[in-house]
This record gives C-alpha cells, sequence and structure tokens, in this order.
C-alpha cells in the first residue's frame, strides 16, 4: 500500500506505478513500447493524472509527486545532487514554473541562445537529459519548492504555523493601516523576527517577493532563522550583506539559505519577477537596489518588512528610492518609536512621518503577563559625591548587591577603559574568593565570559561592559553608569536584559546613581527615557505625572538604599517624569508657569529636574522686534529667527 497521499495527488496504486514511469528519462514513445501499450493509452494517463493533480504538463505532474515525498532518485534515473553554480538554481526554478525560453532569457538578461546552453549546462550537472527529471531531482533536493511549481504548499507539505494568539491578535489592525501602503507595529525586538515571518505569511501569498531589513548584529541570525523558516517553501530565501558583514562570524546564516555580496550573485539567486524572500542589512540595500535597477522586469516588492525601524540607518535607508528598491507596502517594526536623547536637547527614533501612526502595539507589559519577558523596576540608589571621577562607584555596586540578594549584576560604562578600572576595584574591594568581575568589551568575541556569568553558582558575578547587551544573559540588577549619547543603547541593553531565562524569573532591578554630581542626573534621565521609550504605559503615567504633579514628579521610582535627602528624592522623580522630554519643553513649561504666577520669568527659578531658568534663557534670548511699521527687510536668504520679548 502506497503511504497517504497530500490532498489532490491520486493514491491509487495505478497511479503511483504511472507516475513512476514517467519519472524516468525516457520519452513517452519509450515508455509505450516499454509496457507494451500503445501511445495513445500513454498519453491518456498522462493527461488524467495531471487533471487530478492540478498539473499543467509531465514536468509539473513529477514536480508535485517529488514534493510530496513520494519520488526517490532512483525513480529518476540520476543521481540528486545540487548544482555548482547558483545560476543552475534559477534556471531549474524556472524550468519548474514552465516558463518558455524567451522568458527565461528576459529575466536571466540574456540573449535565447545563451539561455539555451544555461539550460543544457544546467541539465548535465544535475546528471539528467530531461527536463522532468531535473526538475524532479532539484525538488528533492530543495533547489526547487512548491511555489517554483504552482502549486498551493499545504498540498504537498504540512501547513505552515499559525502563530501564537498574541501575535495574531496585531495582524488585523496591520491589515487595515497597509491599505494605505503603509503600517508601523510597536513590539519588543525578541518578537519581531516571528512577526516578521507571521505578516510575510499573511500579507503576501506564495508567489510574492519580501524585502526584509535588519541591522547586522546580535538579532540577525535569529532574524535570517525565522523568516527561512516560514518563507522556505515560497521560493528563494538570501541574505544580503556587505563583503565586510559577510566575513563576519556572528552573521551566520542557516544551512540553505545562500549569502549575496554582489548584485550579481542577488540577481542568479532570486531573478526579478520568481517568488523569493530577500533578508539585506542597512550596508547591503544598494546592492538590492543595483540589482533591481539593472533586471529587465523591474517589479516592486510586495511588501517591505523593516526591523528596527528607530535605528537611524535603517530609518534613512528603507524605504528611500536612492537606497532601497520599491515596494508596494511596507511594515515598520520598532521596539523603541521614540527615543531621547541623555541630554535632552534632541529626539530620536522612528519618523513617524515617514512610517505613518502606530497601528499595533505589543507593550513589555503584556509580554511580561504573557511570561515573554520579565518585570522592570526602576530604582535610584546614592551616590557619594566625589571630585573627579566616580571613585565610589565600585562601592555602589557591591551595597545594591549585598542587600537586594542580586548574584548577576551587569554595569553598563561610559568607556572599556572606565569598565577596566571598576573591575579592578570592585576586585580589590571584595576580594576574588567571594566576586567575580569581568569585562565584556567584545560581545561577539567573549563567548566563555557569557557564559561564565550566566552559570550558577552562589559567588557574585559582574559584568561591566558598554555598548548594547547581548540577550541571554538574564541579570539581577543593571546599574547604569553611563550617559553617552545616543539612549538607543540604553534602551537596547534595557532591553536585552528583560529576557527571561525561565518561568518564575524575578523582576529586573535598573539603577542609577543619583545625588553624588551633577552628571548623576543624567544617568536617572537615560534610564527612565529609555525605559519610557520601551513601555508606552510607562510613558503613559510619566506624561500623566508631568501634567498632574510638575512638581511632585513620578511616584513609582523607587530607592534601594537610604542616604538620599528629601529634596534629592523628590528631584529624582521630577528627573524620571520629564525623563522622556526635551529640554526646551521642560524649561518652556517653567517659564510659562512662572510668567502665570510672578506675571514675569524669574531667572533664579528651578525647572522640576533642577535645571536653572536662567541658563536656558541665556541660550534662547533673541533681539528684540524694531518698533515699526513695517518689518526689517532680510540680509540673507536664510529664514528670520522668530522674536521674542526680551527678559531681565
Amino acid at each position: 500500500m502506497p503511504p497517504p497521499s497530500p490532498i489532490g495527488l491520486p493514491a491509487a496504486s495505478a497511479s503511483w506505478a504511472w507516475v513512476r514511469r514517467f519519472a524516468g528519462p525516457l520519452s513517452l514513445d519509450a515508455v509505450a513500447n516499454a509496457i507494451g501499450c500503445p501511445v495513445d493509452e500513454v498519453d491518456s494517463a498522462l493527461t488524467v493524472l495531471s487533471a487530478a493533480a492540478g498539473a499543467r504538463d509531465r514536468t509539473a505532474l513529477v514536480a508535485r509527486y517529488a514534493l510530496a515525498g513520494h519520488l526517490l532518485p532512483r525513480d529518476f534515473g540520476a543521481e540528486a545532487g545540487p548544482g555548482p553554480d547558483p545560476r543552475d538554481r534559477l534556471i531549474l526554478r524556472m524550468l519548474a514554473r514552465g516558463l518558455s525560453g524567451a522568458t527565461i532569457a528576459d529575466e536571466v538578461g540574456v540573449t535565447l541562445q545563451t539561455a539555451a546552453r544555461y539550460q543544457v549546462a544546467a541539465l548535465a550537472r544535475m546528471g539528467c537529459t530531461e527536463v522532468h527529471q531535473a526538475v524532479g531531482l532539484a525538488c528533492l533536493t530543495g533547489l526547487v519548492r512548491a511555489s517554483d511549481v504552482g502549486v498551493a504548499t499545504d498540498a504537498v507539505r504540512r501547513p505552515e504555523a499559525q502563530g501564537d494568539e498574541l501575535l495574531r491578535g496585531l495582524l488585523a489592525p496591520v491589515r487595515l493601516a497597509l491599505m494605505s501602503g503603509r503600517a508601523m507595529v510597536v513590539a519588543p525586538r525578541r518578537e519581531q523576527p516571528a512577526l516578521a515571518a507571521l505578516l510575510a505569511g499573511r500579507e503576501a501569498g506564495p508567489g510574492s517577493r519580501i524585502l526584509a531589513v535588519a541591522r547586522p548584529g546580535v538579532h540577525w541570525p535569529e532574524t535570517v532563522k525565522a523568516l527561512a523558516a516560514g518563507r522556505r517553501d515560497h521560493g528563494e530565501v538570501v541574505a544580503v550583506l556587505t563583503r565586510g558583514e559577510a566575513d563576519h562570524p556572528a552573521l551566520s546564516t542557516p544551512p540553505g539559505v545562500p549569502v549575496a555580496t554582489h548584485q550579481a550573485q542577488l540577481a542568479r539567486l532570486v531573478g526579478s519577477t520568481l517568488p523569493a524572500t530577500v533578508i539585506v542589512s542597512p550596508g547591503g540595500l544598494e546592492i538590492a537596489r543595483e540589482a533591481w535597477r539593472k533586471a529587465r522586469h523591474q517589479r516592486p516588492y510586495d511588501l517591505m518588512l523593516a526591523l528596527d525601524a528607530h535605528v537611524p540607518d535603517i530609518a534613512a535607508r528603507a524605504g528611500r528610492h536612492e537606497y532601497c528598491p520599491p515596494a508596494r507596502a511596507t511594515v515598520w517594526l520598532t521596539s523603541t518609536p521614540r527615543l531621547v536623547s541623555t541630554d535632552r536637547t534632541r529626539t530620536e527614533g522612528a519618523d513617524l512621518y515617514a512610517t505613518g501612526p502606530i497601528c499595533a502595539a505589543l507593550t513589555p507589559r503584556q509580554a511580561a503577563d504573557a511570561g515573554r519577558m520579565r518585570d522592570l523596576r526602576i530604582a535610584a540608589a546614592p551616590l557619594p559625591a566625589t571630585t573627579g571621577s566616580r571613585t565610589h562607584l565600585h562601592r555602589l555596586v557591591l551595597d545594591l548587591a549585598a542587600a537586594h540578594g542580586s548574584t548577576r549584576v551587569v554595569v553598563l560604562c561610559s568607556s572599556t577603559t572606565e569598565a577596566r578600572r571598576l573591575e579592578r576595584e570592585i576586585t580589590a574591594a571584595a576580594g576574588a574568593e567571594s566576586v567575580q568581575a569581568v569585562v565584556l568589551a567584545r560581545r561577539h568575541a567573549q563567548p566563555e565570559t557569557m557564559a561564565q556569568f550566566t552559570g550558577g553558582g552562589e559567588r557574585l558575578r559582574v559584568l561591566l561592559t558598554r555598548g548594547p547587551l547581548p540577550p541571554g544573559l538574564d541579570p539581577d540588577l543593571l546599574v547604569q553608569a553611563t550617559d553617552q549619547h545616543p539612549a538607543a543603547d540604553t534602551a537596547a541593553s534595557l532591553e536585552a536584559a528583560l529576557t527571561p531565562s525561565g518561568p518564575g524569573t524575578r523582576p529586573l532591578l535598573a539603577v542609577a546613581p543619583v545625588g553624588g554630581q551633577s552628571h548623576a542626573w543624567t544617568l536617572l534621565a537615560a534610564l527612565a527615557g529609555a525605559a519610557a521609550a520601551l513601555d508606552p504605559d510607562l510613558r503613559a503615567a510619566l506624561r500623566t505625572a508631568r501634567d498632574n504633579l510638575p512638581d511632585d514628579g513620578w511616584q513609582g521610582l523607587e530607592f534601594t538604599l537610604p542616604g538620599l535627602t528629601a529634596e534629592s528624592r523628590q528631584r529624582a522623580r521630577a528627573v524620571c517624569a520629564w525623563a522622556p522630554t526635551t529640554w526646551d519643553e521642560e524649561m518652556t513649561r517653567t517659564r510659562d508657569r512662572n510668567t502665570a504666577i510672578h506675571h514675569r520669568a524669574l531667572p533664579a527659578t528651578v525647572s522640576p529636574s533642577g535645571r536653572r531658568l536662567d541658563t536656558w534663557l541665556a541660550r534662547h534670548r533673541t533681539p528684540a522686534a524694531a518698533h515699526t511699521t513695517l518689518p526689517a527687510p532680510r540680509r540673507s536668504p536664510m529664514p528670520a529667527r522668530p522674536t521674542g520679548s526680551r527678559t531681565a
């Protein structure tokens, strides 16, 4: 008895016998002579089987049974083996679709005679003499897939995963927003690969072309793997990187996903109209753009997925015609749609004018409730005032770990030099027997350091690093000791620390030193601003505190160690409440409120987060307008600065 057949494939014993004969190298006349029956009967059997299987010809019929796993290499009379040239794969995929020689020549961009030579060479490298043989063998080896033959994927393979309920809930608003050609979704970074694969499967059909833009970093392998798993049966899956990125050991791709570093390579792998999924880095967008520009059939991509849309390289390149091939629709995925730099003088993040408003969001609170992320607690700790550098930071780290029973502590430092100095100070103060302090200078080059940090044991482990954290460290305590630009690094580190190691993981305690030096308040502003950029619920709570209690600040801030005065605690709460804003917004509110109360702006007034009004007024003071009936003529083509009243 033959095995159960997929939907649409005849499963009778006679059908299996006919398909095995059609898969061989013999012509129909030779098949008729071999079994001793008229040629008309062989033609009739082929016609009936093709109609029952939904195949257009002999090649498609053999390919369908090969994709279903019911044919073996011996049935083809040849050895199964992939061709060494990527061009062979493209030729075989087009032959599987039943394209004519002229269409193949146009797709590859060569003459009809050259395309015929390519076809002969591809068949020879497969060890075949007939097209249906080569296509059938290519189906067995994965060179040709269901979408290339033009059949439904679920007819030859099991249906693709539908995604979990948490992510499926985002699809309806995205589908509605894509009616205008663009949609923006807020989701944690660790959820974006699965969400991108789900959107690609739902919003684009099996024969579509997908362009996914992702940052070449710690999440790159996960992104490629998720999209390849969801799109492998819908056409070719290719990663596009620059030559320098392709040589990086951390930017690995799963088996079966080739890497293109030149537009000619990309054109040979995906053609210009065949179903494909192209995963490209921001630097590789120009390669994809050049391949599209030189194609004879300049078909736009059906859907573009931009992951980490707040990253400047992606926000500035994705969707722009000078860097990126066109797409009919674009979905922007980001975990931090709005970021404020640590000195709060400018805004960064996704450009809402380009991406459109947020149409769907999966907040960290929702993800934490579902067990996909950890809860977050923001706290402040007193740092004694010192001259020069922060020499007491090592003592603060040890006191925090002892007070809260932490065994894994991550300290975000401003530089590698500061991290190494802090490592020596922590080891000298606590002793090498009770604490293990290490520096993660290059996160990709030190897997053994990460393994030591995440390992078991009761000894305190302190990891000191600069820049974004790699995921999977699962610290108990995160100490913010850097206020460098931009705040995107702080947000990325905070999000990586929220990745749970398992059920029951306790909330992450994120701490910033305050009260010791003037710059220490910017550490708290950076931490609160990064958390607010990640969590819309927290951002709304801080906005409510600013509007209703501008002087009292955010009451949700914790204090981990004693030593802060009442004045410092009030200022810390105010700093958190105003962290997601800019200095101009805070000082404008301070000036307007001061003027409403005192009928003039008092320069000595201090804003809720502790900034003096006279310092801000000195930077924004403009000359008084001339008392004339006509405005003064401009002396330069630049627009005139807005005028305002001079303040004392």
